[in-house]
């Protein structure tokens, strides 16, 4: 029964090593979700500066294959985060605008800057909560 688990396993980690494992793959978006963000007010400068450079975008575009799994994660971070700041904020207009200025609860960083990664993305949304239960006006 050991050389079944054995034989198994370098199975996992080829298809893992390729990006075929489905646990993966199913986090992955298309590249047609580039546009979504667009739609949703970002800039195509700010989405090149989060998610990954313009040619790269552009080439990606191009292709049938879904974004690989960092730059889906970039994407759906500030998808994520402009859903958040549009129900705390009551509209897309004011959410971009937060999103654009500097924020007192967040030291005077940008919002916009901050997500770039996700621990800083993590301090938007956590600002955003405070605002949504009345800790910041």
């Amino acid at each position: 029964m050991s050389n079944n688990i054995q034989a198994a396993a370098p199975a996992v980690d080829e298809k893992a090593r390729a990006g075929t494992n489905p646990s993966v793959s199913a986090f992955k978006v298309p590249a047609s979700r580039l546009e979504k963000l667009k739609s949703l007010g970002f800039s195509a400068g700010e989405i090149a500066e989060v998610v990954a450079p313009r040619r790269t975008l552009d080439r990606r575009k191009k292709s049938p294959k879904p974004l690989p799994l960092d730059e889906s994660d970039r994407v759906l971070r500030l998808e994520r985060i402009m859903e958040h700041a549009e129900r705390v904020l009551g509209t897309r207009e004011k959410a971009n605008l937060w999103l654009r200025r500097p924020n007192r609860a967040l030291n005077g960083a940008i919002p916009m800057e901050l997500l770039k990664s996700e621990s800083g993305a993590f301090h938007v949304s956590e600002v955003l909560g405070h605002i949504e239960f009345g800790m910041y006006s």
